[in-house]
């Protein structure tokens, strides 16, 4: 961006002082600084986004994982069973492996508590 800024200064100082060269060739450059600086905020704003998202994700899924604590105190075990099941599925949704295998394992063991062959 600064460089956009400072080109676009020294064309309007060559413009200014009519040197019509000059001017053309600063100009051209801000211009591809323009497009520079554009193409450095898109890649920011996306890189934002993509980090907003990964932080949803893993707030639904500590939200999923909430739920999945509460059926297995409260609810029966096929609750449970689901609730896993739901959570490893947001995991690998969010392309969280580590946390996808953790919780396939949980859902596992919650199948042959609730008395599913999961094989």
């Amino acid at each position: 961006m600064d460089a956009y800024i400072q080109a676009g200064l020294v064309a309007a100082a060559y413009l200014q002082a009519n040197d019509e060269r000059n001017y053309q060739k600063w100009n051209k450059i801000e211009r591809q600084e323009a497009l520079r600086a554009d193409i450095t905020i898109t890649q920011d704003i996306q890189k934002q986004g993509e980090q907003e998202l990964r932080r949803i994700e893993h707030d639904v899924a500590a939200d999923v994982v909430k739920q999945y604590e509460i059926a297995k105190r409260s609810g029966s075990a096929m609750d449970a069973y689901i609730q896993a099941g739901l959570v490893a599925a947001l995991y690998l949704q969010a392309k969280d492996e580590r946390n996808y295998q953790k919780w396939e394992e949980i859902e596992r063991q919650e199948a042959l508590r609730a008395g599913i062959n999961s094989d």
